[in-house]
């Protein structure tokens, strides 16, 4: 059905009068017709369970990145605390002054870094469990 033949399209959209000037992706108003009949729409059905399971494994796998990356973090974290409190590193601290405070500050530093990695696994851990949840209830 061309534009000019339905002039109830024509009179709803006046824009219309000339297609060339149409900027892609302008809003058509399209009005009802009588005597047309309007196709109707498939329903919608939720996702299929091969992609629930794709989903499901996707969640898992982050889970376990997360997992490890908390774990490599705190390793790295505890490496410095131990390597703070070396005697052999505490004495050679004690002979240079400027030193000591910087020893201090690298102490301070890994123990935050300790609790804001703690903080974060909590809150993505608990992001991660709502998404499983979330997608639990697309299934039922």
């Amino acid at each position: 059905m061309e534009i000019h033949s339905c002039p109830a399209l024509r009179q709803a959209n006046p824009q219309l009068g000339d297609l060339a000037k149409v900027p892609a992706g302008a809003l058509v108003i399209v009005p009802d017709v009588p005597g047309v009949q309007t196709a109707s729409l498939p329903s919608l059905t939720g996702p299929s369970a091969d992609v629930i399971a794709q989903l499901e494994r996707v969640l898992a796998g982050a889970k376990n990145l997360l997992r490890q990356a908390a774990a490599s973090q705190a390793q790295e974290s505890d490496t410095s605390l131990s390597l703070v409190k070396n005697r052999a590193l505490v004495k050679v601290v004690k002979q240079t002054p400027g030193l000591q405070s910087r020893l201090s500050e690298i102490a301070d530093a890994a123990k935050a870094q300790t609790k804001k990695m703690a903080d974060d696994e909590a809150a993505y851990s608990k992001g991660l469990a709502q998404l499983k949840k979330d997608l639990s209830s697309l299934i039922s």
